[in-house]
C-alpha cells in the first residue's frame, strides 16, 4: 500500500530486533518481482537500524570502557552502510 517507502519503513522497524527475517523476506520478494534496488536498500536499512540498536546497547549496558573500544568500529560500519545507500540511489 505504501510502495517503496513502506518497504523502507518496515525494514527500519524490523531491523530494530532482527535482520534475518526481513532479509529473507525481501530476497524472496525480489525473486518474485520486487525491484532488486528496493530490496537491497531495505536490507541495508534493516542492518543500519539493527547496528544502531546494538551501538546503543553497548553504550548503556556495556559501559564507557566497552563503548570506547567498540563504537568507533560500529560507526565505521554505519558510515559504510550510509555510503552503500548513497551508491544504490
Amino acid at each position: 500500500w505504501l510502495g517503496d517507502a513502506g518497504i523502507y519503513m518496515v525494514s527500519l522497524v524490523a531491523g530494530l530486533t532482527d535482520v534475518d527475517a526481513i532479509t529473507l523476506s525481501l530476497a524472496n520478494n525480489a525473486r518474485d518481482g520486487l525491484s532488486h534496488e528496493v530490496a537491497s536498500r531495505g536490507i541495508v536499512f534493516a542492518a543500519l537500524s539493527n547496528s544502531l540498536v546494538k551501538a546503543i546497547l553497548i553504550a548503556f549496558i556495556g559501559g564507557r570502557e566497552l563503548a570506547i573500544r567498540t563504537l568507533p568500529i560500529m560507526f565505521a560500519g554505519l558510515l559504510t552502510a550510509l555510503a552503500v545507500l548513497l551508491l544504490l540511489r
